[in-house]
């Protein structure tokens, strides 16, 4: 009795839990509506989530994004641009209204058949290009990692980790310099975030770079900075590259009680970023690093 009773309880938390959400949802999709576009999202995945709430996922960082391409690449319109580790489009489709053409690779099956749908019916011009395929230095099937509660997450992983991961897929990558699609087209801007094998796709289009010289977009893991520098930073820089960091109006550091005074202050003040030309970083994690080649 005392279980059922519990149970009971618990279902009617539950159920209100559920209601409030419920209208919170509803608010935000009516302010929404008109302003982003529908896109299919996985239900429980936190880039789904982020959506529903915001309309678009790091919504922030694509504004500064769009003022970059503006002042950056004034044609835009008449050139492309490539997304890396696309997972369901959203960054994609944002770009579509602003290039050419947008060519988009996902290696996870399922995640890439949500940016075929997204390709097809969110964008508002049909030029984007999506392939099934990850990008790396070498033409390989390699493992894959898939995060069920974060699919933007996923990320392949070494020989090594393979028997210690229960929720592994093999995934088919190239290298970019070996694609004609990209060979021919004349690129403005890269993004890309793939879990730590940047370094790998960005090798593996080195020709493409050299040529084209676009902006890159990527993310760094304060694992993979050391000595104010990492990989990918040292390999772009090699190649004529100066970097800009994404600055918050209230940073504070990556501690709840820190992440908790920046949510308050910007409910109050409102959000602003910025970027902000840097020689040496941290070893911190790096939602958006820009390179730029001029």
């Amino acid at each position: 009795m005392k279980s059922l009773i519990k149970g009971d309880l618990t279902y009617s938390k539950g159920k209100l839990l559920s209601v409030l959400i419920n209208r919170i949802n509803h608010k935000y999709a009516s302010l929404h509506i008109n302003k982003f576009p529908q896109l299919a999202i996985f239900s429980f995945d936190h880039i789904g989530m982020h959506i529903n709430l915001y309309g678009r996922y790091e919504r922030e960082f694509l504004d500064l994004v769009s003022e970059l391409i503006s002042k950056k690449i004034p044609n835009a319109c008449s050139i492309s641009a490539v997304d890396i580790g696309a997972n369901i489009g959203n960054h994609s489709v944002f770009f579509a209204n602003h290039f050419k053409n947008v060519f988009s690779f996902e290696p996870n099956p399922i995640t890439y058949e949500v940016l075929k749908i997204n390709s097809k019916y969110a964008a508002s011009k049909k030029n984007i290009h999506s392939y099934c395929l990850g990008l790396s230095d070498r033409n390989a099937e390699l493992h894959f990692e898939v995060n069920s509660s974060n699919i933007g997450g996923s990320r392949i992983i070494q020989e090594k980790n393979k028997l210690d991961s229960n929720n592994f897929i093999e995934i088919l990558v190239k290298r970019a310099d070996e694609l004609d699609a990209l060979k021919e087209a004349n690129i403005g801007l890269i993004k890309i975030d793939v879990e730590g094998h940047e370094i790998n796709a960005l090798k593996g289009a080195h020709e493409i770079i050299i040529k084209n010289k676009p902006i890159i977009i990527f993310e760094q893991h304060a694992s993979e900075i050391y000595d104010g520098t990492s990989e990918v930073i040292s390999y772009l820089e090699s190649l004529g590259y100066d970097f800009f960091e994404l600055k918050k109006r209230f940073d504070f550091g990556e501690g709840f009680l820190n992440r908790f005074a920046r949510l308050l202050l910007t409910k109050i003040f409102g959000s602003r970023l910025s970027l902000v030309q840097a020689d040496k970083f941290k070893e911190k994690c790096y939602d958006m690093i820009v390179a730029i080649n001029e």
